[in-house]
């Protein structure tokens, strides 16, 4: 799957690349990979109103928020935002973070993220 470039609040790009679609998993979930750079905003907050969210650090480390508690994602770790919890993530460190999140079931969003298909050909004239 491609990179999708995606503008955050201070104009920093998170990087998001989808590496198994919700469309390849009968909707069952989807894993996308992102990456934050260094003391970047991340996404604004947001809830996945049917999918859990399960957010594992793969290089350096994220802060974040899920409801009203305030976390610390350090290499290594995983953590589980629960359907409907209001969340974000950031890096507040100066090495960059690379996260993989897998959601289930799959998410709406994704589909977003995804390029369009290829035209399929129709007849000739």
């Amino acid at each position: 799957m491609g990179n999708v470039q995606l503008a955050g609040l201070d104009q920093e790009t998170v990087i998001w690349t989808v590496r198994i679609a919700g469309v390849d998993t009968g909707g069952a979930f989807a894993l996308l990979e992102y990456h934050v750079p260094p003391y970047g905003a991340g996404l604004p907050a947001h809830a996945h109103a049917a999918a859990a969210e399960w957010v594992y650090v793969v290089e350096g480390m994220l802060a974040g928020s899920i409801d009203d508690q305030t976390i610390t994602v350090k290499l290594g770790e995983l953590v589980l935002v629960p359907p409907s919890a209001i969340h974000r993530f950031w890096n507040p460190a100066a090495a960059p973070a690379r996260v993989l999140s897998l959601f289930a079931p799959a998410v709406a969003e994704e589909a977003e993220l995804l390029p369009p298909p290829a035209p399929v050909p129709g007849p000739g004239p």
